[in-house]
């Protein structure tokens, strides 16, 4: 099916879509204080008749056709607090702040597909449960929303599906990971380093935090490289540091955050149980006072299901083209869309929209220059969506 034809189920059109997510994409806001793009999508949903309401911060909208399947349709709302640096004549209008991750083409395809499955009624029975969820960048608005009681106010679903759009898949294509976990466990900390500050120039009147500090970073590094197993992925990622108010002086205390990345469970309890021990034992060493340890937010890996998988590709296939539907890698990133299919007991599906953001290089996701080339992007993430739901409820 081609955009053209597409345009035909689309009451609104794509040209009205491609408006929508410029505007969601001038006016980001970061998590759990999307209430302009919350407001925006609520206002869409409704004006397609669907039943909408809102659960946690986020935006939850039903459509029904009869006796049927349900299937939870997820997609974000927040962006990053990033300066945009695209040059887009629709770029960010907030300071500091960018969607940079796509989240504003993943709601405006969540929105368009409901459309076009309102419009294609007549070829598909059951329900749709559109979620637009707050906070995924921090990992913390699927449990808002779960929290929140999301489960006993909509139909439980039989399957949850997400999109993601990827700058390694290329532009016009949909990638399927094989079955099984696609994307990591993220487990978030914040490590404090306590010491005894003093004069810059008298080390030894005092205990160093930046020292333990700059040992623990090393350290992590030694901990994926000597302590898991090398037949599995790990990754753990110290990336703010923040301590001290001038050179010439010892401060009292270090601040670090990190992240760490697993698909497998035994490792990844291996290294969330090593990381408190070996930040302890560096301020032992040092004479200096316990740290402390905390978890920031944690998730468990995105695991496809190997029946849905094949069900909703070959429905994309039949929407897109065979040829337009290839194999993906796998995802070191994390996502808090894995929460949905243990909370309510079934499987999911998660699945990625080529965007190769330019055809000579490849910006990846958070950066600052991150840009689909929209006016291919969007309609093939409609196309794909429409198609893999119509085959989970078709006729």
């Amino acid at each position: 099916m081609h955009a053209l034809v597409l345009a035909a189920v689309l009451g609104a059109g794509i040209d009205y879509w491609e408006s929508f997510y410029q505007d969601l994409h001038r006016h980001p806001e970061v998590g759990f204080k999307e209430k302009r793009t919350s407001a925006k999508v609520a206002g869409e949903l409704k004006r397609l008749g669907l039943k909408t309401f809102e659960v946690g911060g986020g935006v939850v909208a039903i459509l029904e056709n009869g006796a049927g399947p349900v299937t939870l349709v997820r997609s974000e709302l927040d962006a990053l607090p990033i300066t945009e640096e695209t040059g887009l004549p629709y770029k960010s209008e907030n300071a500091g702040v960018m969607h940079a991750c796509g989240h504003d083409l993943h709601a405006t395809t969540l929105i368009a597909s409901a459309e076009a499955m309102k419009q294609e009624k007549a070829k598909w029975r059951g329900t749709l449960v559109f979620v637009a969820q707050p906070a995924e960048e921090i990992l913390k608005g699927a449990k808002s929303m779960l929290d929140a009681g999301l489960a006993g106010k909509i139909p439980k679903p039989d399957q949850c599906v997400s999109m993601h759009v990827n700058p390694y898949v290329p532009t016009g294509k949909v990638g399927f990971t094989a079955a099984g976990p696609m994307m990591t466990a993220a487990d978030n900390f914040e490590v404090v380093f306590r010491g005894f500050g003093a004069h810059g120039s008298q080390p030894h009147k005092g205990i160093d935090p930046v020292v333990i500090a700059a040992e623990f970073v090393i350290k992590m590094q030694t901990l994926v490289g000597r302590e898991a197993n090398p037949l599995e992925t790990a990754v753990i990622t110290v990336g703010t540091i923040h301590g001290g108010t001038a050179g010439n002086i010892i401060p009292e205390e270090v601040k670090l955050g990190l992240t760490m990345r697993t698909f497998d469970a035994a490792t990844r309890a291996r290294l969330v149980k090593r990381i408190p021990e070996i930040a302890a034992g560096l301020a032992k060493t040092a004479a200096a006072p316990e740290p402390t340890v905390t978890s920031v937010s944690s998730v468990p890996p995105v695991v496809n299901d190997a029946a849905l998988t094949d069900k909703f590709r070959a429905g994309v296939a039949t929407r897109i083209g065979r040829d337009n539907v290839v194999d993906a890698a796998l995802v070191m990133a994390s996502e808090d869309f894995s929460l949905f299919g243990p909370a309510f007991g079934v499987p999911v599906l998660r699945f990625l929209l080529g965007a190769s953001s330019d055809p000579s290089f490849t910006v990846s996701n958070h950066n600052p220059k991150f840009a689909p080339q929209v006016k291919t992007v969007l309609p093939i993430g409609i196309q794909a969506t429409v198609g893999g739901l119509l085959e989970l409820h078709r006729l």
